[in-house]
């Protein structure tokens, strides 16, 4: 059976996925975020559908993990992050 996801003239074959897996790596991520509370001047926000933070350096840790927006609320959550990270003046990486 093709790869339908993939639109490459030759594709990679399919990988099975173990989501178990795959969640408890997302989990210890979105514990290092929370850890990083520790930094002086880091904003932790452990919410019930997203983890993320605004990190006061120079390097990329501006972002959020565990990503679980319903199609009712993703715009509305997505525009309360942005407008955040604009405030800070950062990009931020979901």
């Amino acid at each position: 059976m093709a790869n339908r996801r993939c639109a490459l003239p030759r594709c990679p074959p399919p990988v099975e996925q173990d989501l178990d897996l795959a969640l408890l790596v997302e989990r210890h991520h979105a514990e290092w975020f929370v850890a990083e509370g520790a930094v002086h001047g880091t904003e932790i926000h452990e919410d019930a559908d997203v983890t993320w933070l605004v990190h006061p350096g120079a390097a990329w840790r501006n972002g959020g993990i565990m990503v679980r927006f319903s199609e009712a609320t993703a715009h509305r959550r997505l525009g309360t992050l942005i407008a955040r990270y604009q405030r800070h003046g950062r990009g931020m990486a979901l």
